[in-house]
């Protein structure tokens, strides 16, 4: 592994524990104001999501929950998020084939029901499971499949993401100044998803390193760190 990879993952997974933990406790706390069933249907999604990194079967255990309450009362939208959430916690987990299936399953009741928005999510989620088996061209297909649905909605953070994932996936097929264009891209979007710049500039600095801009990657290694702390 590159020594900038090193570097900027030691920063990124301690910061994002830390974040998820007092998320956690903040989605806990509003339990108590939950009304109706449906919220707090998205209350264990948005707990199976924040779990993913801390404890793989807690957030097993709320997506499972998030999706039986959602069928329940037949919240279809509720049920497609579950899934989809899911897929992610079981891609933690490293069971790649159960994800994939979670994740088609999520992506059929968003096709049946137009949820556009899961739609795109649930695509560009497939498409990184796919980066994770190397698939760099379907990785980029589901994304650009991803992205015109999240233009329709006009989701900017999810468009930002998926920019920055593209140039990361082309960059690993060396095709540095595809990349470049599209770490650029994401890089005019990316102020709507703060969050997400450490995961930028990991890539930025992965794009410099690769292309012989050392002092480059650095600084872009530099940023990232400032912005995960």
């Amino acid at each position: 592994m590159p020594i900038v990879s090193i570097i900027l993952i030691s920063f990124i997974l301690p910061v994002t524990l830390h974040s998820q933990n007092r998320l956690i406790d903040s989605v806990k706390s509003g339990f108590k104001i939950i009304k109706t069933d449906s919220a707090k249907a998205n209350a264990y999604y948005e707990l199976c999501f924040l779990y993913r990194y801390v404890n793989i079967d807690t957030a097993i255990f709320y997506g499972n929950a998030g999706y039986e309450l959602s069928k329940k009362i037949n919240y279809y939208r509720g049920q497609s998020r579950a899934l989809d959430v899911l897929g992610l916690a079981y891609r933690e987990s490293g069971d790649l084939t159960k994800a994939l299936g979670l994740l088609y399953q999520a992506l059929q009741i968003a096709i049946d029901n137009n949820f556009i928005g899961e739609r795109g999510l649930c695509l560009r989620r497939i498409g990184l499971i796919h980066a994770d088996l190397s698939n760099w061209v379907l990785a980029r297909d589901y994304h650009y499949q991803a992205i015109k649905d999240y233009q329709v909605v006009d989701d900017k953070k999810s468009i930002a993401i998926a920019y920055s994932n593209v140039a990361r996936f082309i960059d690993e097929e060396r095709k540095y100044d595809s990349s470049r264009y599209f770490i650029q891209k994401s890089a005019t979007l990316m102020h709507y998803a703060p969050d997400l710049y450490p995961d930028f500039y990991y890539t930025l600095a992965k794009l410099e390193h690769h292309t012989g801009n050392f002092n480059a990657s650095m600084e872009a290694s530099l940023k990232g760190n400032r912005w995960a702390g």
